[in-house]
């Protein structure tokens, strides 16, 4: 649960920058993402797999969770429109 969690952010982040490259411009949270967000992911990514302690498949799916986790809050509110 606390690796998905570290997840939520990162897929937050890399969402965050894609959509200022598509863009073109400036947008919201950005810079929190590529400076914060990415690199305390891909950080968390190599030591957990440096220690093997978590297999890739458990790193996987903790990415699969984080990241369907970071799209509830869209979803609630598109339910809600």
């Amino acid at each position: 649960v606390g690796l998905a969690a570290i997840f939520v952010n990162f897929s937050n982040g890399f969402f965050h920058v894609y959509q200022a490259v598509v863009a073109g411009h400036y947008w919201p949270g950005a810079v929190t993402g590529g400076l914060l967000y990415l690199p305390l992911g891909l950080f968390t990514v190599h030591t957990v797999s440096r220690r093997r302690d978590l297999g890739y498949g458990h790193l996987l799916g903790a990415f699969a969770v984080g990241t369907a986790l970071s799209f509830a809050p869209i979803l609630h509110i598109l339910h809600w429109r």
